[in-house]
């Protein structure tokens, strides 16, 4: 769920996504930012890996 309101596209909601993730990184401090980029990397390699399976 996004803070920014209904994406119109799956993109945008992992852009939202991500965006979200590295503000709450800023919000709780330097030990959050390592794990949300790790976490994001995880994600956006989730996106490129659906790119690919679809026929």
């Amino acid at each position: 769920m996004s803070i920014f309101g209904e994406p119109e596209s799956e993109g945008q909601a992992k852009t939202h996504e991500v965006s979200e993730v590295m503000l709450g990184g800023a919000i709780l401090g330097p030990g959050a930012i390592p794990a949300a980029l790790i976490w994001g990397a995880g994600e956006l390699f989730g996106a490129i890996s659906d790119i690919f399976k679809r026929d």
